[in-house]
C-alpha cells in the first residue's frame, strides 16, 4: 500500500513537471484560440483542453465544451471523434469510471476510418487505465499489451508508461515475476531516453519487488543502484532530487518490513532532510511509515505527535482508513483504551463504506465487462481490416510506383539509344562533309596539278618551237653558207670546217637538252607539287627554274635551255628568293637541293 502511495505521488511530481515544461505549449496554443479561426480554432481549442487534463480539470472541461460546440456547428465528425477521446481522458482524471468507460465503448463502436491509430491507442491506454482503478488488473495488462502491439517506437516515453504500468497490474494479481520484467523494459527505455527520475523509479520499483518475493541481496543491490545513479547524475534539478526523496522513502519501507530500524530511519531522515531543502510537503505515506517505525520502537508519543501533524493533509478514505488505524494502535499502546476503541470503530466504518463502494465497483465492472470485451473485439477485427485494406492500398500503390519507375526507366533507355543514335549519326554526317570536303581539296589538287602540268606541257611546246625555230634557223644559215659555196665553185675548207664544227655543237646541244628534259621529267611531279602547295606565289616558269637550279645548272644552262637572255635567268632567281622568303646569306641552290620533299 506504501509502495502505491509513493507511485501516485510520483506521478503527481511528474505532472506538476510536465505542467512547467507545457507551458510554452499552452501559452502558443492560447494565441492560436485568440488569432485563428474555423478549424484552427477549434482543434487549438482542443488541444489546449487536453493540455489542461494532467493540470486543470475544470479548465480542461471549459476549453472541450467550446471545441465541442464548434465542432458541432461545423459538423466536423473527425474533430468530434478527437473531442470524445479527450472527454474520456478527462472522465478518468476525474475518477468518473462510469462515464469514462461508456465514452470509450460510444467512441470504438464508431467506423475504424473515423479513429486515427493515434486515437485507438489512447483508447486502448484510458480503459486500461479505468480497468486498473477497478480492480480488473488482468484485462487492464491485456489492454495495455495491445497497445504496445500497435505502438511506432517502442523506445518512447509513452511505451516506458506502458511497461510501468504492466508491471504494477501483475504486482497488484501477485505476478512478481512479470512485474519485474516490465520494470526492468521501463528501466531501459528510461536509460536510454536519459530521463534521470524516470530511471531512478524503475530500479526502485524492481528492487521493491525483489524484496517482496525475499530476494534481499538482490533487492539491496538494486537499492543501491539507485543511489550510486543519483551521485553521478549531471546538474540535478528538483525533479530528480524529490524522486530520490520518494526512492528513500520506499527503501526505508523495504527495511521496515526486514525490520531493520536503525537503517529506516537514517533513510526517512535524508528523504526528509531533501524535502525540506526543496521546501517540499512531505507525504502522508512517509508519514505513516515513520508511526510504525516509532511503534516499534516502542515510542508511543512519537508516534501520536506525527498523527496529529498529518490529520489535517489525508486527502482521500484509503489515507483515512490508514491513519485511524495507526490511531487505534497508538492509543492502545499509551494506554487509552476508549481513544483506541473510537478510531477503530471510525477505521472499521470506513472499511465497511469501502467494502460498499468495492461492490459498487464490482457491479460496474460486471456490467462494463462484456460490453467492452465485445466492443474492443469488433474493434480489433475491423481495425485488423481497416490495416489490411490499407496494406492493400500501399501495396497497388507500390505497384504502381513500380510500373512508373519501369516506365521511365524504359523512356530514358529509349531516349538515351535515341540520343546515341543521334551523335552516331551527327559523328557519320561530319565525318562524310569532312571526307567530301577532304575529296574536294584533292579534286582541287587534282585540278591545280592538271592546270600546272599542262602549263609546264604548254611551256615544253614553246620551248620546244623554239627549239625548232632555232634549228630552222640554224640549217637556213647551213644552207647558205652551202649554196655561197657552191657558187664559188672554190673549195674553201675553212668553211667547210666551221660548218662541221657548227653540226657538232648542235648535236652536243641536243643531247644535252634532252638529258636536262629528262632530269626534270623525273622530279618534276613531285617538286612541284611540293612547290605549288607550299608556295602557291609561284609561277610555272619560276618552279621550272627551281627544278633546274635544283640539277645544279648554270644561269647560262637554264637560259640556253629556256632560249631567254642570261639577264632573265638573274631576274627569276631574285624573284624566287623572295618568295622562298631566303635572306641574303643563305644560298638559293643550298636551299632547295635540301627540300625534304
Amino acid at each position: 500500500m506504501l509502495m502505491k502511495n509513493y507511485l501516485g505521488l510520483l506521478f503527481f511530481l511528474l505532472s506538476v513537471f510536465n505542467l512547467r515544461a507545457q507551458t510554452p505549449e499552452i501559452e502558443e496554443l492560447q494565441q492560436l484560440v485568440e488569432t485563428t479561426k474555423g478549424y484552427e480554432k477549434t482543434n487549438a481549442l482542443i488541444e489546449l483542453g487536453k493540455a489542461y487534463i494532467v493540470i486543470d480539470t475544470v479548465k480542461a472541461e471549459k476549453y472541450l465544451d467550446q471545441g465541442r460546440k464548434l465542432a458541432e456547428k461545423k459538423g466536423d465528425k473527425r474533430l468530434l471523434t478527437k473531442v470524445g477521446v479527450q472527454y474520456a481522458a478527462l472522465d478518468l482524471r476525474k475518477i468518473d469510471l462510469q462515464s469514462c468507460l461508456k465514452r470509450c465503448i460510444e467512441l470504438m463502436n464508431e467506423p475504424p476510418d473515423k479513429l486515427k491509430p493515434d486515437e485507438y491507442g489512447s483508447l486502448l491506454v484510458i480503459i486500461s487505465n479505468a480497468l486498473g482503478k477497478l480492480g480488473v488488473y488482468q484485462m487492464a495488462i491485456d489492454y495495455r499489451k495491445e497497445y504496445l502491439k500497435i505502438s511506432s517506437n517502442p523506445k518512447d516515453i509513452q511505451y516506458f508508461f506502458a511497461a510501468d504500468n504492466i508491471a504494477q497490474y501483475y504486482g497488484q494479481l501477485g505476478v512478481r515475476d512479470s512485474a519485474l520484467v516490465y520494470f526492468k523494459k521501463s528501466a531501459e527505455i528510461a536509460l536510454d531516453q536519459k530521463i534521470p527520475g524516470l530511471y531512478m523509479t524503475a530500479l526502485t520499483n524492481v528492487a521493491y519487488y525483489y524484496n517482496e518475493i525475499g530476494n534481499l541481496k538482490k533487492s539491496d543491490a538494486y537499492f543501491m543502484k539507485v543511489q550510486n545513479y543519483f551521485d553521478t547524475v549531471p546538474g540535478k534539478n528538483i525533479k530528480d532530487s524529490l524522486i530520490y526523496s520518494l526512492y528513500l522513502n520506499t527503501f526505508a519501507t523495504a527495511c521496515f518490513k526486514q525490520h531493520r530500524l536503525e537503517k529506516c530511519e537514517s533513510l526517512l531522515q535524508k528523504a526528509k532532510e531533501i524535502q525540506q531543502v526543496y521546501h517540499f510537503q512531505k507525504n502522508t505515506s512517509s508519514d505513516f511509515l515513520e508511526v510504525d517505525l516509532y511503534l516499534e520502537k516502542r515510542n508511543p508519543q512519537k508516534a501520536l505527535q506525527i498523527l496529529e501533524s498529518v490529520s489535517d493533509k489525508i486527502q482521500n478514505k484509503q489515507q483515512e482508513q490508514e491513519y485511524f488505524r495507526l490511531l487505534a494502535k497508538t492509543r492502545l499502546r499509551l494506554g487509552d483504551a476508549k481513544g483506541s476503541e473510537a478510531a477503530l470503530e471510525k477505521y472499521t466504518k470506513i472499511a465497511e463504506s469501502g467494502e460498499n463502494e468495492t461492490e459498487i465497483q464490482r457491479r460496474l465492472v460486471d456490467l462494463t465487462k462484456s460490453q467492452l470485451k465485445q466492443t474492443v473485439e469488433n474493434l480489433k477485427t475491423s481495425h485488423q481490416l481497416a490495416l489490411k485494406e490499407r496494406d492493400v492500398e500501399r501495396l497497388k500503390k507500390a505497384q504502381m510506383y513500380n510500373w512508373i519507375i519501369v516506365i521511365v526507366i524504359f523512356v530514358l533507355i529509349i531516349i538515351g539509344f535515341v540520343v546515341l543514335r543521334m551523335k552516331k549519326n551527327k559523328r557519320i554526317f561530319e565525318l562524310k562533309t569532312k571526307l567530301y570536303e577532304e575529296k574536294q581539296k584533292l579534286n582541287q589538287l587534282k585540278e591545280a596539278q592538271l592546270q600546272n602540268e599542262l602549263i609546264f606541257k604548254d611551256q615544253d611546246l614553246t620551248d620546244l618551237a623554239i627549239h625548232i625555230n632555232r634549228k630552222g634557223e640554224f640549217l637556213e644559215g647551213l644552207q647558205k653558207m652551202f649554196s655561197d659555196l657552191r657558187k664559188k665553185a672554190v673549195y674553201d675548207e675553212q668553211i667547210i670546217n666551221k660548218a662541221i664544227l657548227d653540226m657538232k655543237e648542235e648535236i652536243r646541244y641536243d643531247k644535252n637538252l634532252l638529258t636536262m628534259q629528262d632530269q626534270v621529267d623525273k622530279i618534276n611531279h613531285k617538286f612541284s607539287h611540293y612547290m605549288l602547295t607550299n608556295y602557291p606565289d609561284m609561277t610555272p616558269v619560276e618552279i621550272e627554274v627551281c627544278s633546274l637550279i635544283r640539277l645544279n645548272k648554270s644561269s647560262k644552262e637554264i637560259a640556253s635551255v629556256k632560249g631567254i637572255e642570261e639577264s632573265s635567268i638573274k631576274t627569276y632567281r631574285y624573284r624566287i628568293r623572295q618568295k622562298l622568303g631566303l635572306l641574303e646569306k643563305e644560298n638559293l641552290n643550298s636551299f632547295l637541293v635540301n627540300l625534304k620533299i
